[in-house]
């Protein structure tokens, strides 16, 4: 991508993403957090909800996302040489299903990435006080941090670096102490479930090259691959045993994007011109498919003109009650129950009386 693109493609992005966080309905997720959750996500959107607008609600995340945009162009500036290259990088990174829906929902995942950016760089930088205070910080924005603390712990044993393994002993053991484990309940398998999962954040066949890029870069292992490889075994891994919720795992894999456009180039590079329409047209159909994704996302509302079935729709609880909401202010319906308790919460929202009282 040239210089001439890239900067017209990030105002339009961004007049996408602002589009979508103002225009898409709270989700039961959100309005719980808004009401009843504690954590940090809770007091953000609190913090800046103006009592009107989905806008408000989502504001402060929508900021971390775009500083994750630049933090993310500032390490491919280390892993690139080329400007068209760390162009590209930013730019697939950017259009991500996983990072808009994470730019446009208050969500902690969009922190955690921030955190995330800011260690990978002060490391690479050799700042290693302010890692070390990067990861203190993320065991408190993140209650499954542990997964982070176990990557530099092994990157730290097999890099020999003593400061970084011991820290990452302490924040690992903090850790276990002030949260609950993550393997708990009944052994029921969800791999493929997870796998699905990943398949969305991703975009399908995204997905399938980054695990072959993931494998093939394990030759150069660098603080970026344990980071994103280690938390998606684990993801996978834990899948097998129990239901996860893969926005626990996903800002740490997401990271590296990175290193499966430094294996494309790499393999499309050490090959004579005409060797390399192959792996041209398979990048094409995997930007196309990536591209068709991210509009999805973008003008999911629009899908909804198509099914007949309105409940297909992947977005359908969140519709829900603000359809209802509609119908109340039409004066179409007096009031309205849910028997799932996250939704209860929307309903509240929307000031939505129950029909029981």
């Amino acid at each position: 991508m040239t210089n001439k693109l890239f900067f017209p493609f990030i105002i339009i992005y961004n007049f996408a993403i602002i589009y979508l966080l103002s225009t898409t309905p709270i989700s039961p997720h959100e309005a719980y957090s808004l009401f009843e959750g504690k954590d940090l996500v809770s007091q953000l959107m609190r913090l800046s909800y103006n009592g009107v607008d989905f806008w408000s609600l989502r504001v402060i995340f929508y900021i971390f996302g775009t500083l994750n945009i630049y933090l993310y162009y500032q390490l491919s500036k280390i892993y690139f040489k080329s400007l068209n290259d760390i162009y590209l990088s930013t730019t697939i990174f950017m259009i991500l299903p996983g990072i808009i829906t994470s730019m446009a929902l208050a969500n902690i995942s969009v922190i955690v990435i921030t955190v995330v950016l800011l260690f990978i760089l002060a490391h690479k930088r050799g700042y290693l006080y302010i890692e070390i205070l990067l990861m203190i910080i993320l065991l408190f924005v993140h209650n499954v941090a542990i997964i982070f603390f176990i990557s530099i712990l092994i990157y730290s044993i097999y890099h020999k670096e003593k400061l970084l393994l011991y820290s990452s002993i302490i924040l690992s053991i903090i850790s276990i102490y002030l949260y609950s484990s993550m393997i708990g309940g009944k052994p029921s398998g969800h791999f493929i479930e997870i796998f699905g999962l990943y398949s969305a954040i991703f975009s399908p066949f995204l997905f399938i090259y980054f695990l072959f890029a993931i494998y093939k870069a394990k030759s150069n292992r660098d603080i970026l691959w344990y980071i994103s490889f280690i938390s998606l075994i684990f993801s996978l891994l834990l899948s097998i045993r129990q239901r996860i919720y893969i926005t626990e795992f996903t800002s740490y894999v997401l990271v590296g994007m990175i290193l499966m456009i430094q294996v494309y180039h790499n393999s499309l590079r050490v090959r004579l011109k005409e060797y390399q329409g192959l792996y041209r047209r398979v990048f094409y159909f995997m930007m196309s498919t990536l591209i068709s994704s991210s509009f999805i996302i973008i003008f999911h509302q629009s899908i909804f003109r198509f099914i007949d079935n309105p409940k297909k729709h992947f977005a359908y609880d969140i519709y829900e009650i603000y359809w209802v909401s509609q119908k109340i202010d039409k004066g179409l319906l007096r009031c309205y129950d849910t028997d799932e308790n996250k939704k209860r919460y929307q309903l509240k929202y929307y000031e939505i009386k129950s029909c029981k009282k």
